[in-house]
């Protein structure tokens, strides 16, 4: 595989300018264009603090896989090495409060989410002349914060890993090459921060 990282040294992920674009229902939408890997995940970031379901669904692929950490699975046997993109759509619109959740301290208030790339690379796949097998690789650290009812909080700081490609489905209102999320792994959580946790863990509290 031909895979070029590129260490970013105190990056800060991702900052893109923002495109006008237009929705599936004709409203305006300031969420950044997909026109990049990179800016795909400045729009899942966006949209995570926006708390808005379908703008954070229009980041991933038909056929996506978010991947939670072995420590996960190991703490809570009941959990799947992976789950799709349906579910991720039942998660989240329990978490954005599209959808009421039995128990109302889970009802979530406020999310804040910073997103730095450690680490980057291009996989031209199998045949370079052809961009749709192509991989894009961002290795990033997350600062998540959930804040819940009654000054609760919970911190997901865990490393995580994005595999992007080229959407092939959709396209820019200029017609700009899009790109989106096909796989989703977490890795490791970081060291030293308080209430710790996976970003795969609190998924898990809305599944």
């Amino acid at each position: 595989m031909r895979r070029l990282f590129v260490l970013l040294a105190i990056a800060g992920l991702l900052f893109g300018c923002k495109s006008t674009t237009t929705g599936p229902d004709e409203a305006e939408d300031t969420y950044t264009l997909r026109d990049s890997p990179a800016n795909a995940l400045v729009k899942l970031n966006e949209a995570y603090e926006a708390m808005d379901t379908d703008a954070y669904l229009d980041c991933l692929a038909e056929d996506f896989a978010f991947h939670l950490a072995q420590v996960d699975i190991d703490n809570d046997a009941s959990l799947p090495e992976y789950w799709g993109r349906t579910t991720e759509q039942t998660i989240h619109q329990r978490m954005f409060g599209d959808e009421e959740v039995s128990d109302p301290s889970l009802e979530v208030e406020q999310i804040t989410l910073t997103l730095t790339t450690i680490t980057w690379g291009h996989d031209v796949g199998a045949d370079p002349g052809d961009p749709m097998d192509d991989r894009w690789t961002y290795r990033v650290d997350t600062d998540l914060m959930v804040y819940f009812p009654n000054s609760l909080n919970r911190r997901a700081d865990a490393v995580v890993e994005f595999v992007l490609r080229i959407d092939q489905d959709d396209t820019g209102p200029d017609g700009e090459t899009l790109y989106e999320i096909v796989r989703w792994e977490d890795l490791a959580a970081s060291s030293g921060r308080t209430e710790e946790t996976t970003w795969g863990t609190l998924k898990a509290m809305y599944r």
